[in-house]
C-alpha cells in the first residue's frame, strides 16, 4: 500500500496536464502493482531470517574480560547434584524452567538439571529424567515405552532414564539402556560416578556421568533430553526447545548435535541445534521469489 502512494505523489509531482505524464504515472502504478508482492515476500523473508538468526550464529569465543567463561571442553564435573562447576556455557535451555546442562572431557558425558522447583513424586505425578544419545549408525526411532512412548528425532542407541525420589525414598531408579536391533536392552554395565548419579529433590537439581567406555567410546554424539510424568507419560523441560510438549505420544523433531567429541567446544552454541533452520520454508521462499520474478518479467 506505501508504494501505491508513493507512486501517486510522483505522478502528481510529474504534473497531470500532458499525455507522457500521464503514461508515466500508469507505468509507475503498474510498476508498483507488480513489485509489491516482491517487496512482501522479501520483507517476509527478511523477518523470517530475524527470528531465526540465534539458530544460524557461528561459534563465539568469549573474552576473559566479559561475563562469560570461555569455550569449556574438555571440562571435569563433580558429580554431587551441586551446579555451581558448571559453566555459562554449558547451559543447554530447555522448556518449562528446565535448565538442562551438557558438557564432557576426554573420558565421559556429563548431564545436568535444574527442574526449577522440586521435583514431583506423587503416585500419579512423578518426575522421570531422559537423557537420548545416538553414538553410531542405525537405532531406535521411538522412545523406552514408560506408561506411553514418543518419537525422537534421530535413530538412539543409548537411553539414560533416572527417577529420583526423595532422601529416605528407596524407590529411585536409573538405568542405562542399549538399543540391540530389535528392542531397547536394559541394565548395562554403568560405571559413571562409581555407578550411580547425584540429586538434590527439595533443590530440584541431578547430575549423571556416563563414561565413553559404557557406551561404545562414540567420536560423535547426538543428544535430545526431555522429562516426563511417570505416571502418564506427558513430556516437558525438553531441549533443543524446539521440540514439543504434552501428552503421549510427542514427535521431537530437534536435537544437539556434536560432530566431534573435542576440546574447545561451547556446547550450548546454537550452531550447534539441528535443524538448525526450517528448510522447507526456505524452499518455499525461493520458490515465491521466482514466481513474483517472472510475474514481472511478463
Amino acid at each position: 500500500m506505501e508504494m501505491k502512494s508513493l507512486t501517486r505523489r510522483n505522478g502528481l509531482v510529474c504534473g497531470s496536464t500532458g499525455s507522457g505524464s500521464g503514461k508515466r504515472t500508469e507505468r509507475g502504478i503498474s510498476a508498483g502493482k507488480k513489485w509489491t508482492p516482491l517487496t512482501l515476500l522479501l520483507l517476509g523473508g527478511l523477518l523470517l531470517l530475524g527470528f531465526s538468526a540465534p539458530a544460524l550464529k557461528p561459534a563465539i569465543s568469549f573474552s576473559s574480560t566479559q561475563n562469560f567463561l570461555p569455550l569449556t571442553t574438555y571440562h571435569n564435573i563433580t558429580v554431587d547434584a551441586n551446579l555451581s562447576d558448571w559453566h555459562t556455557d554449558e547451559n543447554l535451555t530447555g522448556k518449562d524452567n528446565a535448565n538442562w546442562y551438557f558438557t564432557w572431557n576426554g573420558s565421559s558425558l556429563f548431564v545436568g538439571l535444574f527442574r526449577g522447583e522440586t521435583f514431583h513424586g506423587a503416585t500419579d505425578d512423578y518426575d522421570v529424567l531422559w537423557v537420548y544419545l545416538d553414538t553410531a549408525p542405525g537405532g531406535a526411532t521411538t522412545s523406552v515405552d514408560w506408561n506411553g512412548q514418543h518419537t525422537l528425532p534421530f535413530a538412539a542407541d543409548w537411553c539414560f532414564v533416572f527417577k529420583p525420589r526423595p532422601y529416605g525414598d528407596t524407590n529411585y531408579y536409573w538405568n542405562l539402556r542399549h538399543w540391540n536391533g530389535s528392542g531397547w536392552q536394559i541394565d548395562m554395565p554403568y560405571t559413571g560416578n562409581g555407578g550411580y548419579p547425584a540429586w538434590h529433590w527439595d533443590n530440584g537439581t541431578a547430575e549423571i556421568e556416563i563414561p565413553f567406555a559404557d557406551i561404545g567410546n562414540p567420536s560423535a554424539v547426538k543428544v535430545v533430553l526431555f522429562l516426563t510424568n511417570g505416571a502418564n507419560n506427558w513430556l516437558f523441560g525438553p531441549t533443543p526447545t524446539q521440540n514439543p510438549t504434552g501428552p503421549s505420544p510427542q514427535a521431537l523433531t530437534a536435537y544437539w548435535n556434536y560432530t566431534a567429541l573435542n576440546s574447545g567446544v561451547g556446547p550450548n552454541n546454537p550452531s550447534n541445534i539441528v535443524p538448525e533452520f526450517p528448510l522447507a520454508l526456505f524452499a518455499m521462499f525461493g520458490a515465491g521469489i521466482a514466481i513474483v520474478l517472472e510475474r514481472v518479467r511478463k
